[in-house]
């Protein structure tokens, strides 16, 4: 595993959404069950099974529907300002892990993180393997 942990291992029942929006480099890591992840701007859908990974190759919004019980982890490459908002709903609540907006110190303080989240974006692939698929 790479990067700051936003949401360690948490259940998504069937059915249940991650919803992330302008997240380019964050790592949705899959560790039991089966996700659908699809990207805004993106014309392929994604198909995640358990041990596999997906890194946000993109700014938009990004949906990760678990077509099963699934237990996932969120990474990002910086420990702040690393996306406009990370959501995950089930049973129609949502359940707000991240927003930009109450993110401490304002504009200025999350200029170094997004000069940081670009480095890191420049030269990040868009898949990972973990341990878990290797």
């Amino acid at each position: 595993m790479d990067g700051y942990i936003v949401q360690g291992a948490t259940v998504l029942p069937h059915g249940g959404l991650a919803l992330i929006e302008d997240g380019k480099g964050m790592v949705i890591e899959l560790w039991d069950g089966e996700l659908w992840i699809t990207q805004a701007g993106d014309p392929r859908d994604y198909v995640l099974r358990a041990g596999a990974s997906f890194r946000l190759g993109r700014e938009g919004t990004v949906l990760a529907a678990a077509q099963g019980e699934s237990r996932i982890t969120l990474t990002a490459p910086v420990p702040a300002h690393y996306a406009r908002r990370v959501e995950l709903i089930h049973a129609g609540a949502p359940r707000v892990l991240y927003e930009r907006s109450r993110e401490r110190g304002g504009w200025a303080a999350g200029v170094g993180h997004r000069l940081a989240r670009f480095w890191t974006n420049s030269y990040a692939s868009y898949f990972n393997a973990t341990a878990a698929a290797l």
